[in-house]
């Protein structure tokens, strides 16, 4: 919940009127590298949907639910399953397969949600093919955006050579994600 990326943006949605909220999963938390186990990670999303929600209470006309890697992975398996309640999904940096793992991708649950997406992907990222997510975009049946960051890697992270800065990738990245949350 520390990671750059993650604050800029938390801050810039509160700055948009937005009520947000960040947090690590336990294994992060307790400085362990090893995630934590699926209904760990189920359970802290619920935990923290629940406090949220009683928290921004009549503050809220809906509820997004955003991620960075394995945080969108999980609400978008929760969601699939109905275990997660919210309006629409954002991922920023959404790990289809491993990397050098391309023939198996995480894209099995994305076709039973029916709710708004939107994907944030970086042109380097190993995690996720462009081509390979563009396939999946193309089979769902809900509304679906994708904005690609060129150079950026799997947190958008640009190489040295960049002509563009990483906090103009920042802004681009929050102002496309105000954008899509305003509609």
């Amino acid at each position: 919940m520390y990671n750059p990326l993650i604050v800029f943006l938390a801050e810039g949605l509160a700055d948009a009127g937005y009520s947000t909220l960040r947090f690590n999963f336990p294994y992060r938390e307790n400085g362990r590298k090893t995630p934590d186990s699926q209904s760990v990670l189920v359970l802290t999303w619920q935990c923290v949907y629940e406090f949220f929600k009683e928290e921004a209470g009549c503050r809220m006309n809906k509820i997004i639910a955003t991620g960075k890697s394995m945080g969108g992975i999980v609400a978008s398996r929760m969601v699939a399953e109905g275990l997660l309640p919210v309006d629409g999904l954002v991922f920023f940096g959404y790990p289809l397969h491993s990397p050098g793992e391309k023939e198996r991708m995480r894209d099995g649950h994305l076709y039973q949600i029916n709710i708004p997406m939107l994907f944030f992907a970086g042109t380097r990222d190993p995690f996720c093919d462009l081509a390979k997510l563009k396939e999946v975009l193309d089979r769902l049946d809900y509304s679906r955006d994708l904005v690609t960051i060129d150079g950026g890697d799997h947190s958008f992270d640009l190489p040295e050579s960049a002509e563009t800065s990483q906090q103009d990738v920042y802004n681009l990245i929050l102002n496309k994600t105000v954008e899509w949350m305003d509609h």
